[in-house]
C-alpha cells in the first residue's frame, strides 16, 4: 500500500494494488465482519446487506472493490450499483477519448438496471454536458 497526497494540503489517499492488498485492508479477521467470507474471488462471491455500509466505512478503498460490489449485487442494490458505475462513467470519460468505450458500457450496463426514459435522460444530460467531445457523441449514439 502507497499513501500520496492529493491536491488537498493534508489529504492523504491510499492506493490499493490488487486483491490481497484490499482484501488486507478492510476485511479484519474476525468472523463477524460482512466482508469477511473467505471468498477467494470478489466478483463471484455474494455479499449481504451490511457489506455496502462496510465498504462505505472504508473511503480509502477506492474502486477495486466498489466495483466488483457493485457487479455482485446489481440486483439487490441496484441504487448502489448505479452510483459506482456514473462515477465510474465519468472517471472513464475524463480520460479522454481512450475511456470512452469503457464508459459506454458501463452506461450500456447501467441500463439493464433502470427503466427506459430515466436512462434516456441520463445519456441525454452526458450528451449535453459532453457536447463538444465529438468521439464520445458518436459513441452514445
Amino acid at each position: 500500500i502507497t499513501t500520496t497526497t492529493s491536491g488537498q494540503t493534508g489529504t492523504a489517499w491510499t492506493d490499493l494494488v490488487g486483491e490481497n492488498a484490499v482484501k488486507k485492508a478492510i476485511v479484519p479477521t474476525a468472523a463477524n465482519n460482512p466482508l469477511n467470507t473467505g471468498a477467494s474471488n470478489w466478483r463471484t462471491r455474494t455479499f449481504d446487506d451490511a457489506a455496502w455500509p462496510a465498504v462505505r466505512s472504508y473511503p480509502c478503498v477506492g474502486q477495486y472493490l466498489t466495483i466488483a460490489l457493485a457487479e455482485a449485487s446489481e440486483k439487490t442494490h441496484p441504487q448502489e450499483a448505479l452510483a459506482v458505475y456514473s462515477r465510474q462513467v465519468e472517471f472513464h470519460i475524463g480520460a479522454g477519448s481512450s475511456g470512452y468505450e469503457m464508459a459506454c458500457g458501463l452506461i450500456a450496463r447501467m441500463a439493464g438496471l433502470r427503466d427506459a426514459a430515466t436512462q434516456a435522460q441520463y445519456v441525454l444530460a452526458l450528451k449535453h454536458r459532453y457536447q463538444r467531445r465529438r468521439k464520445l457523441i458518436e459513441l452514445l449514439g
